[in-house]
């Protein structure tokens, strides 16, 4: 019998109490979006950037609820990644450059100075945390802009996409460009002999 506990054992319940968490939160960011559209405008810049950051906001949170693995072969960069040529031209480079010269970095995690291997692996694994919480915002975004485009805001939906690129794609974009140089430095780190 299962001694009171959600699905008989406390790992089931772990997964049943964070699945209703992200439930919750989702329920959560939806009335949060429907108040701010009555309040500012779905055609509003104010409303484009609050959605935004809100949604990168549940992105974190589910992230911390669900602790999806990314492990898998999409966050390992493909071999035409890995001299950052396609990055360069998409204007990624000036992305992270417009971010250092901003300030952001102080405020976000920074890539370690040092060679020290766990370091550089929890920053290679927040790198990962990172795409997958920019991507799946820039999702949602462009799955709410096209719900906006249909309901008669065209304006709002450019709007919405728009910040989404710069606040969810090219973040996630940036994590892509960096995380390959991260990954040779640890590879050449197991690779070379211990002292």
């Amino acid at each position: 019998m299962g001694g009171g506990r959600i699905g008989g054992s406390p790992k089931v319940a772990g997964r049943v109490v964070r699945a209703a968490g992200a439930v919750g939160a989702t329920a959560a960011l939806g009335a949060v979006l429907a108040i701010w559209a009555r309040d500012v405008g779905l055609d509003s810049m104010a409303f484009s950037l609050a959605a935004n950051v809100a949604v990168m906001a549940w992105t974190v949170l589910l992230h911390r609820l669900l602790r999806p693995t990314l492990t898998g072969r999409w966050f390992r960069p493909a071999a035409w990644e890995q001299g950052g040529r396609i990055w360069r031209a998409a204007g990624v480079d000036a992305y992270g450059r417009i971010l250092r010269r901003s300030g952001w970095e102080r405020h976000v995690r920074r890539m370690p100075l040092g060679l020290r291997g766990e370091e550089l692996r929890r920053y290679e694994e927040a790198s990962r945390a990172a795409e997958w919480a920019h991507l799946l915002g820039f999702g949602v975004v462009c799955a709410l802009a096209l719900g906006v485009a249909v309901g008669g805001h065209v304006r709002g939906a450019a709007l919405l996409v728009g910040v989404g690129v710069v606040l969810h794609l090219y973040p996630a974009l940036l994590q892509r460009r960096v995380r390959p140089r991260v990954q040779r430095v640890l590879a050449w780190r197991e690779r070379r002999p211990r002292r």
